[in-house]
């Protein structure tokens, strides 16, 4: 089990790291708007096996359900750092 300060650094150097993917292009929104974020979703993300899962996840229902003219990313996002 991570600590704090561990599952932080791991979400963000998932987060910078990019392999050039579609998917990958959301990341740096999604960085920016976890630091302004509470960060009490981490705390149900213990391994670094469950901060990458939650990364894909996040990734995968934006390329699924975002629509880019009816919502804005960052609304997008927030909603599911806030309620997952």
């Amino acid at each position: 089990m991570l600590n704090l300060s561990e599952k932080i650094q791991h979400l963000e150097n998932c987060l910078s790291n990019s392999n050039g993917s579609y998917t990958d292009s959301f990341k740096f929104d999604i960085l920016l708007l976890i630091k302004e974020s509470n960060l009490k979703f981490i705390d149900n993300l213990n391994t670094k096996e469950d901060i990458e899962s939650w990364i894909k996840k996040l990734t995968s229902r934006i390329v699924l359900k975002f629509d880019e003219e009816n919502e804005q990313l960052s609304d997008f996002i927030s909603d599911y750092i806030e309620f997952g």
